[in-house]
């Protein structure tokens, strides 16, 4: 029997081992989004064809250099293969099959996707990576999974897992709440209360539901309150030593009511889905026992009828035993690899432990480090680690106050004939006027957040491979008489102010990126202070 104390960490950090299967099938899921909305714009944003070729990355350092695959060839074919790599480990995550190196895989794959462009990354990327390297250490195979039925691996003997590597996702969980809010020291948030008004008013994240509810002020100061109340309070719920089953339903209708209204008022691309994905290894016994596991039951009857009916089934069947004697027997002669980890099953579990318990203590140094006020404790010569492995983390999503400055893009290039067009949409009129909807000039995610980079001064250097990319694109699409003579790249500017003000829109020209007849194609930047235009002829 368990002492107390025992089942007082149980009820803690357990969890359940259908939950866990769960968690593999979100991160599994999660990864196939993330490559669905990076998928239209690879070359884009993952190749030397796109706004950042290696080069550029390497020589501008803002962000440290992280490890990636994707830098070892700068052609479409050799991303596009990695993308496919990628989506087969996560298929494999899908189903439960060699899960362990499946996971590893994915986040190999995932972690260096996001080096090649960091630019391009959201708080949503920032936590699927977390969660997906403490993934790795995690038994996510023992329920539902094809390891399981193959009989690779003997299925859960009790219900709950309880291992210093559910402890470490526990406490990554309750960090990357708990310095969401440590991080918010605005006085937007602590003294007059409108972080969520500030929030609701810029365009580039605008939905329609936030417009219409910003006009409320009492509403959004009190949500302003209940932000941070939840995202400090709320992960406790999840670690309570008793009634500990019913906290987690609690906390789990909290924080998923948290990101559902975040994404019905803001376009904020994939973070609710990744932050209640981080949440679903703590389901508890009572939803697979009273919801779940009755409605798989009867769909498997269901199943089982419609399958007795279909042409084919003796086939399938005899496919399934051969598989499953042929894994069973690979299984028993797992090889030079396998069977060393077979011998030294133990001692590899204590290391692994012991891997965890140092990298953990690791990660709340960092989060110690980066809070506001305090001085660090953790060496620079060992910060390496945190960008190698993909630890390192910041999260500052509308902190210390939610930013002001809001705006759009207008890039306008003009032909030889002295035509204007626009090279960014592809339309043959350009127009300055501030659209209906801010946020739907930016075409996705990724544009969104990389464009917002380029509004700081910081990162001109990122001017002139977008400004290239756009002639490419144009000139790719367009015959000889239709080819740009230059590109000029503006952002209408507005900053929003208090009483449901905007500031007038200001024109701001950050680049000009000028081609010389003469030298054609070979490029001649020209940038240019804002407010002068260079007219054609």
């Amino acid at each position: 029997m368990l002492t107390r104390g025992h089942q007082l960490l149980r009820n803690m950090f357990g969890l359940d081992y259908r939950s866990l299967a769960f968690l593999r099938m979100a991160l599994a899921a999660l990864n196939l989004a993330n490559l669905y909305v990076s998928l239209p714009w690879l070359r884009t944003f993952y190749t030397d064809d796109g706004v950042l070729p290696r080069a550029t990355l390497l020589n501008f350092a803002y962000f440290p250099p992280t490890f990636s695959l994707y830098m070892a060839d700068g052609s479409m074919s050799f991303a596009g293969a990695l993308f496919a790599l990628q989506a087969a480990c996560a298929l494999a995550m899908l189903v439960g099959y060699r899960t362990q190196l499946a996971t590893v895989a994915s986040y190999v794959l995932l972690f260096s996707q996001q080096g090649r462009n960091p630019y391009v990354l959201i708080g949503a990327d920032q936590v699927l990576r977390l969660m997906s390297f403490w993934a790795m250490f995690l038994p996510l195979g023992r329920r539902w999974s094809l390891d399981v039925a193959l009989g690779r691996v003997p299925p859960a003997a009790e219900r709950d897992y309880v291992g210093w590597p559910g402890f470490a996702y526990t406490a990554q969980f309750v960090i990357i709440y708990y310095m969401s809010a440590v991080m918010k020291t605005g006085a937007s948030w602590h003294v007059d209360y409108t972080a969520v008004y500030d929030a609701l008013s810029l365009g580039v994240y605008g939905r329609p539901l936030g417009t219409w509810l910003n006009q409320f002020d009492g509403l959004t100061q009190a949500l302003t309150r209940w932000t941070l109340y939840v995202e400090i309070y709320g992960p406790l719920l999840f670690i309570l030593p008793m009634w500990n089953n019913w906290g987690r339903l609690l906390g789990l209708a909290l924080l998923i009511g948290l990101q559902v209204g975040f994404n019905l008022t803001m376009n904020l691309g994939m973070f609710g889905l990744v932050m209640v994905g981080m949440l679903v290894c703590y389901v508890p016994d009572e939803f697979w026992r009273y919801v779940a596991e009755p409605m798989g039951q009867w769909l498997a009857r269901r199943g089982r009828t419609l399958a007795s009916s279909a042409a084919g089934k003796e086939f399938w069947q005899k496919r399934w035993r051969r598989w499953q004697a042929r894994e069973q027997q690979a299984s028993l002669h797992p090889g030079l690899v396998g069977g060393f980890i077979k011998r030294h099953a133990r001692g590899l579990g204590w290391v692994r432990d012991g891997a965890v318990l140092a990298l953990l203590a690791y990660v709340i140094l960092w989060n110690h480090d980066v809070a506001p006020n305090r001085e660090p404790l953790l060496p620079n010569e060992v910060k390496w680690v945190g960008w190698a492995t993909g630890l390192d983390q910041q999260f500052d999503l509308f902190s210390p106050d939610p930013m002001l400055d809001d705006g759009w893009y207008v890039m306008q290039g003009w032909l030889w004939k002295g035509q204007p067009v626009n090279v960014f949409t592809g339309e043959r009129e350009v127009t300055f006027a501030r659209p209906a909807w801010i946020a739907d000039t930016y075409p996705g995610q990724r544009w969104r957040r990389y464009l917002i980079y380029l509004w700081d001064p910081a990162y001109q250097p990122l001017m002139e491979p977008l400004a290239q990319y756009l002639t490419k694109n144009w000139n790719r699409r367009h015959g000889a008489d239709e080819q740009l003579r230059y590109v000029e790249i503006y952002y209408m500017r507005e900053i929003v102010g208090l009483h449901h003000t905007r500031s007038p829109t200001e024109t701001r020209l950050l680049w000009t990126q000028v081609y010389d007849p003469a030298l054609y194609p070979k490029v001649n930047p020209a940038a240019q202070p804002a407010g002068q235009t260079t007219l054609p002829p």
